[in-house]
């Protein structure tokens, strides 16, 4: 019986000196991500002069929008550089949801801008294989929230 319960001590032990920096390493990443998604994005507003007041971050994306000058920034911190969308929403007289379908699935989704001269732009709050799918749903509900918040 002893032996039994010394190498299950043992087991644990090992599993735990294997998962508990893991985790860590993965906590300590994900905030170096965060903050990096952030100095992007308070970069990008000072070059264009813009006041933002509630950035909104989820899913490793962050928008936010200049309400005087009509003006959205989106981040997409998910990729290795982190990528940037800067819509005017004065070019734009219109903003819809963009949902795409791939069969059942979703492959695309996010805002798409139209304006009056047939101009169009859309940023992705996810892509089929790039994005994580368990956050379809916090996509999907920001996608809404925003349309609300912009309405044009």
């Amino acid at each position: 019986m002893n032996d039994v319960l010394e190498n299950a001590i043992i087991v644990i032990a090992l599993t735990l000196i294997v998962i508990i920096p893991v985790v860590l390493i993965n906590i300590s990443s994900a905030k170096r991500r965060r903050k990096r998604g952030f100095d992007k994005f308070a970069e990008v507003c000072t070059a264009q002069r813009l006041k933002i007041s509630e950035p909104d971050y989820f899913g490793m994306k962050l928008i936010g929008a200049d309400t005087e000058k009509r003006v959205l920034v989106f981040i997409n911190n998910y990729l290795a550089e982190p990528a940037v969308d800067v819509v005017d929403l004065s070019d734009f007289s219109r903003c819809s949801i963009l949902k795409k379908s791939n069969g059942q699935d979703v492959a695309e989704l996010g805002l798409e801008f139209e304006g009056q001269n047939g101009k169009s732009q859309r940023i992705l709050f996810y892509k089929q294989y790039k994005d994580k799918e368990s956050f379809l749903k916090v996509y999907t509900q920001k996608a809404e929230e925003w349309q609300r918040k912009l309405a044009m």
